[in-house]
């Protein structure tokens, strides 16, 4: 059995219709005749991209799914992840890319890393080739994984479950990392596989809802896992940074999304061992997460940016 024939790959979509044809074309439909095993997720979108995804109904190894609502991002995955024959499971929004020579090599890297439950890959944006989450040249323990493209071990999604699906969007990457961590299994980032993300801003009303949702999935996540005062920290931290990096006239929302977050997040304790515990602690674990003091936050992105000596 060649690697390909270990994959199954999942894609989640909604109303992106600029970017499939180039998504099928260059990465679905290879794949899929290399033997890889396809799962198109679409969440309700519109009539015409509908129409638009029929045309593969018939394609062998790659199966579409229609959703008859915007299920959101957790759950919406978790369709996709439901199907899942294989050993191992790659994901990847619908506005990413990834080389067939990258996703062939995925079964060798959980095969040569035992400890890894998931594997957060590079990724940089598909345009201007910018990081989205550069933790560096070497492979690493990290707390997190870019929710546009990662790999799970199907093994590990059937033993603790699936993505939390009251995260309708935001922190259920960083939930699952933990609550495998907490199964003995690590989150490994692995800089050789590289995606290209394709994404945009969003502004107005959508952007007001992610951000609501960021703040009170995030300290939802802290308070369930890590023990009472370190969550409170970290919470603060990731409050004060949110503020002064994006103020605007919601703001005052925001500490009340984290209370509401919180509460949710210590009605379902799930806490960390002590090793785990250390780990999210650590100042040098990426991405930070509250992990980081203010004063080297601030310095690392006002005084050393702007080369501004004290």
């Amino acid at each position: 059995m060649n690697n390909y024939h270990r994959i199954q790959l999942v894609i989640l979509s909604y109303n992106r219709m600029d970017c499939l044809p180039r998504l099928f074309d260059e990465l679905l439909l290879p794949a899929a005749q290399l033997g890889v095993q396809v799962t198109f997720v679409d969440n309700n979108s519109e009539l015409p991209l509908q129409d638009f995804l029929r045309e593969y109904f018939s394609v062998p190894n790659i199966e579409i799914i229609i959703n008859n609502e915007n299920f959101g991002v957790a759950k919406g995955r978790n369709i996709g992840f439901k199907r899942c024959q294989r050993e191992f499971v790659v994901y990847l929004d619908d506005d990413s890319l990834i080389e067939l020579t990258n996703l062939e090599c995925i079964p060798d890297v959980f095969d040569n890393t035992p400890e890894a439950g998931i594997l957060a890959f590079r990724v940089i944006h598909g345009l201007d080739e910018c990081a989205q989450n550069d933790y560096g040249k070497e492979t690493l323990a990290v707390g997190n994984f870019h929710g546009a493209g990662h790999a799970i071990r199907t093994d590990l999604l059937k033993e603790i479950g699936y993505l939390d699906e009251n995260c309708f969007f935001g922190a259920e990457e960083i939930e699952f990392s933990m609550r495998a961590l907490v199964a003995g299994m690590k989150t490994i980032y692995t800089p050789g596989i590289l995606i290209r993300h394709y994404s945009f801003p969003r502004t107005g009303k959508d952007s007001f809802k992610r951000r609501i949702n960021w703040a009170r999935n995030y300290a939802m996540v802290l308070f369930r896992y890590l023990p009472f005062l370190k969550a409170s920290l970290f919470s603060f931290r990731l409050l004060v940074s949110y503020l002064v990096d994006k103020i605007s006239v919601i703001s005052f929302l925001i500490p009340f999304a984290m209370i509401h977050g919180g509460i949710r997040g210590l009605k379902s304790k799930n806490t960390l061992s002590a090793e785990g515990v250390a780990f999210y602690s650590n100042p040098e674990t990426r991405p930070e997460l509250g992990n980081l003091s203010i004063y080297s936050k601030f310095y690392k992105r006002v005084f050393k940016r702007n080369k501004i000596s004290l």
